[in-house]
C-alpha cells in the first residue's frame, strides 16, 4: 500500500515592509485634456513621477495612494454634485 505524502507549510511572518515596496503593474488613463499629465505621488520622502497612457511598475504602496486619491476625487464629485442640486432646489423656492 501506498504512503500518503504530506505537504509540510511553513510559516513566515508577514514582511509589511516588502509587501509595500513590492513593484506592481499600473497603467495611467490618458486623454488629450484634463488626463494628460504625468502624476506624482510622493512617499516615504520620495516622489514617483508616473508616466500616462504606458504600462509601468510601482511600489503598491504608491499604487494605494493613487487608488485612494481617486476614491476621494469621486467622493468630492458626488458631495459637489449633491450640494449643487440642494441649492439649486433651495433657489427655486425664492422664485
Amino acid at each position: 500500500m501506498a504512503e500518503k505524502k504530506t505537504t509540510e507549510v511553513i510559516e513566515q511572518p508577514f514582511n509589511a515592509k516588502a509587501y509595500w515596496a513590492e513593484k506592481v503593474p499600473f497603467r495611467a488613463f490618458k486623454d488629450n485634456g484634463k488626463y494628460k499629465d504625468d502624476i506624482y505621488v510622493g512617499w516615504n520622502g520620495k516622489v514617483w513621477r508616473i508616466q500616462r497612457g504606458k504600462e509601468v511598475m510601482i511600489p503598491r504602496a504608491v499604487l494605494e495612494i493613487i487608488l485612494q486619491s481617486m476614491e476621494q476625487d469621486q467622493r468630492a464629485a458626488e458631495y459637489i454634485e449633491e450640494q449643487e442640486n440642494y441649492y439649486r432646489a433651495e433657489s427655486r423656492k425664492y422664485e
